[in-house]
């Protein structure tokens, strides 16, 4: 499968470069993350997202399926979590994946050798099935449901298809989303109780001494609480949420930064998150307005074949750091590895990309020139020179 991938990025039409190819991943979990909770994505959305996925050799989609807006799973068992007066008005109330939907997006992931691994937030981000079943986080009637939840999804998909169960866990605010141990320790069983791994967020709430779940890091790694355990395994999405990074500088971050920097834990991966914290009113703009497809594209490469050697020794020590925001000045070779990755990523563009919202022109070539600042005296409608040559072409 991946064979066939790699010869599709090499030449269009069966026109190939003579070459010999080594060719393998350097991570075991490439991943691409959809916070559907937040604002929903039609299951043709979605394939589609997964479909240029796959081309990229990507091989993970991380499903967020609840957040704080709305429980976006069928429920037979609870159906007043998909009852629409208890979302968030403006965040897609209507809508709700069956059983079918989701069964139907396992397996056609599966068919392009991607592995789904579905979220169900818990504690934190819970703020629509508190409002569905009236309760508060630490109630007997909470965890009862949230373990039954757990089982639900599990039966919906056989663990060889589904391994791992996401369960959230951070950002737990407020008295009304705080647990105890005995609470997490039932979250955690539940999921391995039916045979799957538990993945949690971290920073995020865990059962003192228990070291079995798969990190995600997220936060900054300049925060030493983001940093895994020692001996745990991880994935990173340490800077790489899309929706706090312009086009430029995703192309710079997924290039320079060297993912799971940490030699204290097992690193497995990259997951690229997109998190829509605002409404969408236009499914669309959710691609146009965050590099979502960019973002696939630029990050897909690094995992594959990763460029760089690990970082040793202090993670915020990483000289490659400077470069997420700024690219190296002209004539420094890393500048030109960089302007050769950018080439290659843009022949991917044209070749798989046509018509679709890739949201990158090419910048290596670039001589930036910095104005400013220019004072306005406070009349925000005043314009300067270089508006002015903007305007004139």
């Amino acid at each position: 499968f991946y064979a066939r991938r790699t010869l599709d990025q090499l030449g269009a039409g069966g026109d190939y470069p003579c070459c010999d190819i080594k060719d393998s991943p350097a991570f075991a979990i490439r991943c691409f993350m959809h916070d559907v909770g937040r604002n929903f994505r039609s299951i043709e959305t979605l394939k589609a997202d997964i479909d240029e996925m796959a081309r990229l050799k990507l091989n993970a989609f991380h499903w967020h399926l609840t957040d704080y807006p709305a429980w976006r799973i069928q429920c037979k068992k609870y159906p007043v979590l998909n009852d629409p007066s208890k979302r968030i008005k403006g965040r897609d109330v209507n809508d709700t994946y069956t059983y079918d939907q989701i069964r139907d997006l396992f397996r056609y992931a599966r068919k392009r050798h991607i592995q789904i691994i579905p979220e169900i937030d818990m504690p934190g981000h819970s703020q629509a099935f508190r409002k569905a079943l009236n309760v508060k986080m630490s109630d007997e009637k909470a965890t009862k449901a949230l373990v039954a939840l757990i089982k639900e999804m599990c039966a919906l998909v056989p663990k060889e298809k589904m391994p791992i169960i996401h369960i959230g866990t951070d950002e737990a605010h407020g008295k009304d989303e705080q647990v105890n141990n005995d609470i997490l320790k039932e979250y955690i069983n539940a999921v391995e109780s039916c045979g799957r791994t538990p993945m949690r967020w971290h920073p995020g709430l865990t059962p003192k001494g228990y070291n079995g779940s798969i990190l995600q890091l997220w936060s900054g790694r300049q925060n030493r609480g983001a940093w895994p355990v020692n001996g745990s395994k991880y994935v990173d999405s340490l800077e790489t949420y899309l929706n706090h990074l312009d086009p430029f500088e995703t192309a710079m971050t997924m290039y320079f930064r060297r993912a799971c920097p940490f030699q204290n834990a097992d690193g497995l991966g990259m997951m690229l998150c997109s998190f829509p914290d605002l409404e969408i009113t236009d499914p669309r703009n959710q691609v146009l307005q965050t590099p979502v497809y960019a973002g696939m594209a630029f990050v897909s490469e690094p995992l594959w074949n990763n460029p760089h050697e690990k970082v040793q020794g202090d993670p915020n020590q990483d000289e490659y750091m400077k470069y997420f925001s700024n690219l190296p000045v002209q004539g420094d070779p890393l500048l030109k590895g960089f302007a050769e990755y950018e080439n290659r990523v843009l022949a991917i563009r044209d070749r798989f990309f046509v018509n679709k919202e890739f949201n990158y022109v090419r910048q290596a070539n670039i001589p930036w020139k910095l104005l400013g600042p220019i004072p306005n005296g406070g009349k925000t409608e005043t314009e300067f020179a270089p508006e002015a040559d903007n305007k004139t072409g």
